[in-house]
């Protein structure tokens, strides 16, 4: 594999955001199911920046978003933690982040091809 350089990386976040924008539409157009998978997945995924910037003690890519987006991560879990049940919850976030690992392994992989 090649060296991720800086488009590259832009390329993966932009495919990640586009995901997030098509789980928001499923999820106010459709059914919110999946949106709440995802989102999820997607704040799971950024407390684990913030761990392995904690565990190495200094940057990773993706820090600084990720303290930027966790207010809102709370703010959603506490919002989904009502509306659903724990187990509902659990499930929910297995799912949304299997969905969000096995979506950033295709995009990495993709993108490294090139």
């Amino acid at each position: 594999l090649r060296e991720m350089n800086q488009v590259r990386f832009t390329l993966v976040v932009v495919e990640q955001f586009l995901l997030l924008i098509g789980a928001i539409l499923l999820g106010v157009y459709v059914d919110p199911i999946l949106m709440v998978a995802i989102f999820w997945g997607f704040c799971i995924h950024l407390f684990i920046h913030v761990a392995e910037s904690i565990a190495i003690r200094g940057y990773v890519p993706g820090l600084v978003s990720s303290v930027l987006l966790i207010p809102y991560c709370i703010v959603g879990i506490i919002d989904f933690s009502n509306q659903y049940t724990l187990g509902m919850n659990i499930l929910l976030a297995v799912f949304g982040f299997v969905l969000v690992v096995l979506n950033l392994l295709f995009a990495h992989y993709m993108f490294s091809k090139s």
